[in-house]
């Protein structure tokens, strides 16, 4: 028996032989990838015994995508074999993929494989699980994701082919392969049956070595967004920091901090005064200098707590509005670049290094320039030749400590190293699977070894820092002692001199700070306000207001419209021009990469037209808002992502309905029940399935009843049985609102007004179901009659 925290596996005797090919099905939320999880060893074993006699290749429901090349991906840290290497790319059908990439298989792939589909992310983490050369492969719901051509090609030269002799556990809903298996298990709320199924049909066929066309060069696409640091200055950076506080807070310190310099000058002239007299009031002394030494001191805990509460408080609060506002704003081609491991060194790191060490720094420097602004006039008419001779020595030091510091920042770099942690921890159970712990512990090693020899620098930069401070204060003091023979008669005036002297040499120390202790501070800040400052944000410029109720029919016109996701990269869509009807039901079918989803980030301007335009009722929509084209349109998006919240912040994240609405969209989906019948219940996405997320994210549209409805694979990852169901449903919900179905199961968008095949970023065909399957060649009635091959090979056995 397996079992996790809130879901466990009922008990099972089951022995699968060497080379079978098994397939598991049920439905949504059953329990098929934690069968799976169990069979890697992943699912803790609660009572029993099982054993796996072989290595194992795992492809799990989301694939991992590691960022870096395609090459590295497929490898994976093994040895390069060209002849097998490129037979694998042909029998997941990567080749034509690899044509349209702009580096072939050396163009490296973004985080979580962010510019893929969802059809090439699982080819390509099929072909590293048979690169990997296991006995057992182990694939979850792998056919889902991919086009009925390319399924059909899976089937031949991947599961009855390239690994026809291994053994194969398929998770799948594509009822037409249940037959080509050996046995089928079905998984029901943890409950496992096993059922013969009929005999595999034997591919008699040769897989021939394609001429792919593979770069063996080292040249790479840079996909991580990392702009150059912009080279600001201290004293612009001090600039921002200002503006970040506000002039009035700031105008606030700067008294407070006059009124203690004045303070203390005044204590200091009247103990010159009273000790130079010839009728020395002690008492008076004593008592004035008392008063006003508790004074200064508690002005000086004032200051403290404006510097270390309200202002630290009002900047650590303002600086994290402007970062969370510069990335919602931000463009999609730049967020889906962002290295995670940047974004929490900007909120946690280098927000609290600026607004805490910011204000101190502020405060310490203004104070030290007042405060030597004082001791230099008191210097002047004391001893200018003192006065010079210690801004001589200062100023050579602070030059000195600038260059070796200019010298040795020429190679401050950002080091994004912590994305191999977080993908570490998304691929955790993959990485374990294939035995590649010790390639990752190796890397994970050399980034701690190189954080240690960071540090080490570091400490090397501070002691010689504190030796530079011995050797300047050093020589201030003997210059100051060769000075005491010519006023060696007024030994209160060698006082006044002594004091002012250490006082002078303090401050400057403290203003030109020639030993780095800005250096912090000043790293963050540029880290900072270039992310801020430089971030491309999308355009929300609204040159008309959106009319009131729109839209109304839901009618969308693409025109002459192209779209490429950045100025170097190739047009995703190309020349696209069609327009719907009124409420109509629109399938989108085509081959994985052809520009489907794209046609929802065209919709959605998360990417903004190469050129032409789209219309919504007649207006174009790049002269809309943002959130109101947006809010306009609902989504259920090919991958559903639950925020961490309750159920209710989910579904209804504006407070716009009441309960009952809520529960009935819940209801209709058929995910009520497994919420326990609460709209406050906490989620954060870990305890559902894909499926599950996807009828969530449904409810959700159907809550908000849109005239517009976009369904990109909505239900990929849902049994045929519930997809039956859904499909029935959005029928009746949606039976006003204009449909755009984006689908590889051809079955969803057969009863649809007309279909649009894509290809290539083109449309190629659009029109009816029927008057596309009567028609000679169509790519439609092939990929229909790929679809059905299965069943054909069946009834002619």
């Amino acid at each position: 028996m397996f079992s996790w925290k809130e879901f466990s596996l009922k008990p099972i005797s089951l022995k699968i032989d060497q080379g079978m090919f098994v397939t598991v099905v049920g439905k949504v939320g059953s329990g098929k990838s934690s069968f799976l999880s169990a069979l890697c060893g992943e699912m803790p074993l609660t009572s029993g015994t099982g054993a796996i006699n072989g290595s194992i290749g795992y492809v799990s429901q989301k694939p991992w995508i590691m960022n870096a090349t395609i090459k590295d991906n497929i490898l994976f840290g093994n040895k390069y074999e060209q002849a097998r290497y490129i037979r694998i790319i042909h029998a997941c059908a990567l080749t034509e993929d690899l044509e349209q990439l702009p580096h072939k298989d050396m163009t490296e792939i973004g985080r979580q494989g962010i510019n893929l589909s969802g059809g090439q992310k699982a080819r390509l983490a099929l072909a590293r699980a048979i690169y990997n050369d296991a006995d057992i492969y182990i694939l979850d719901d792998i056919l889902a994701a991919v086009d009925a051509q390319v399924e059909k090609h899976i089937i031949d030269n991947v599961l009855l082919g390239i690994i026809k002799d291994n053994t194969r556990i398929l998770v799948t809903h594509s009822k037409h392969v249940v037959p080509l298996s050996d046995i089928n298990i079905v998984v029901d709320n943890g409950n496992l049956s096993v059922s013969q199924a009929m005999a595999v049909f034997e591919k008699k066929e040769t897989l021939a070595e394609p001429d792919a066309d593979i770069i063996t060069d080292e040249e790479v696409e840079k996909y991580n967004y990392n702009p150059p640091l912009v080279p600001y200055s201290t004293f612009t950076l001090m600039r921002m920091f200002i503006k970040l506080s506000g002039y009035g807070l700031v105008a606030l310190v700067m008294l407070m901090q006059l009124t203690r310099i004045g303070g203390q000058m005044y204590l200091m002239n009247m103990k010159m005064r009273l000790l130079s007299s010839a009728d020395v009031n002690i008492s008076r002394y004593l008592i004035s200098d008392l008063i006003f030494d508790i004074l200064l001191q508690e002005l000086e805990k004032q200051v403290e707590i404006v510097q270390e509460t309200y202002w630290f408080r009002k900047v650590n609060k303002e600086m994290k509005r402007i970062l969370i506002e510069s990335l919602m704003q931000a463009k999609l081609t730049v967020v889906e670049r962002l290295s995670k491991s940047r974004l929490v060194k900007l909120f946690n790191w280098d927000v609290l290094e600026i607004a805490a060490f910011g204000a101190r720094q502020f405060t310490a420097k203004t104070y030290g320039v007042i405060q030597s602004c004082a001791f230099i006039v008191s210097a002047i008419y004391s001893s200018p030749e003192i006065l010079v001779i210690i801004m001589a020595v200062h100023l050579s030091f602070a030059l000195l400590a600038r260059l070796v510091g200019n010298t040795s920042s020429e190679s401050v770099e950002y080091d994004y190293d912590g994305d191999l942690k977080d993908e570490i921890l998304n691929g955790h159970e993959i990485i374990r699977v294939h035995n590649k712990v010790d390639v990752f512990l190796a890397k994970l090693t050399q980034i701690q070894i190189n954080d240690i020899l960071n540090e080490y620098n570091r400490q090397i930069s501070s002691i010689f820092a504190n030796a530079a401070y011995l050797v300047k204060k050093t020589i201030i003091t003997l210059v100051v002692l060769l000075q005491i023979p010519y006023y060696s008669q007024n030994g209160n005036f060698i006082e006044h001199i002594v004091n002012l002297t250490d006082g002078i040499y303090e401050n400057f120390s403290n203003i030109i700070n020639g030993d780095g202790s800005l250096q912090g501070f000043e790293d963050s800040a540029r880290s900072y306000f270039t992310f801020t400052g430089t971030l491309d944000k999308e355009n929300c410029d609204v040159s008309q207001s959106k009319p009131p109720n729109w839209p109304q029919q839901g009618i969308v016109e693409f025109k002459n419209y192209s779209l490429q996701y950045r100025p170097d990269l190739p047009l995703v869509l190309q020349n696209l021009s069609f327009t719907t009807k009124p409420g109509e039901k629109i399938g989108i079918v085509g081959r994985t990469g052809a520009g489907k989803s794209s046609l929802t980030f065209a919709l959605l301007r998360l990417v903004e037209a190469a050129q032409g335009s789209i219309y919504i009722d007649g207006i174009d929509i790049s002269t809309i808002g943002l959130h109101d084209l947006r809010s306009s349109i609902a989504m259920v998006p090919q991958d559903p992502m639950i925020l961490p919240g309750t159920i209710r912040d989910n579904l209804d994240p504006g407070n716009e309905y009441n309960d009952a609405a809520i529960q009935l969209a819940l209801e209709k989906t058929g995910i009520w029940p497994l919420l326990d019948d609460q709209l406050d219940t906490w989620v954060d996405g870990t305890r559902f399935s894909a499926g599950q997320r996807q009828l969530l994210s449904l409810s959700r549209a159907l809550l908000w009843n849109r005239k517009i409805v976009i369904l990109d694979e909505a239900t990929a990852n849902i049994d045929s049985h519930t997809d039956q169901l859904i499909q029935q449903l959005i029928r009746q919900e949606f039976a006003h609102s204009t449909v755009l179905t984006i689908a590889h199961r051809l079955n969803t968008v057969m009863d649809s007004d007309r279909i649009l095949v894509m290809n290539q970023g083109h449309v190629v065909e659009f029109d009816t179901p029927q008057a596309l399957l009567q028609q000679p060649g169509s790519l439609f009635k092939q990929m229909v009659d790929s679809m059905n091959y299965n069943k054909q090979e069946l009834d002619s056995a």
